[in-house]
């Protein structure tokens, strides 16, 4: 997938997750990262850690999850499986 489709793909998947944790519309970026924007908190964290390894098939790493604290990190993870 090209990167910039993927990037949209991851925010918007991001998106998501946060407003089915949070109830609140945020938008995310590829500069994003946790409590950046606030709705992205520890609650939302596991939202979004679990939407995205459902919705690329990955499999939880223990050594990964620190990775899912901003979008850079997270498409680091992706483009690792």
């Amino acid at each position: 997938m090209e990167n910039a489709g993927l990037e949209t793909r991851l925010c918007n998947i991001i998106s998501q997750a946060i407003k089915e944790a949070t109830s609140r519309d945020t938008v995310i970026t590829i500069d994003s990262r946790l409590n950046e924007p606030k709705e992205w908190d520890s609650l939302s964290f596991m939202h979004v850690y679990y939407s995205v390894l459902e919705e690329f098939n990955l499999d939880e790493d223990d050594d990964d999850i620190l990775k899912f604290r901003s979008v850079v990190g997270i498409l680091e993870v992706i483009n690792e499986n």
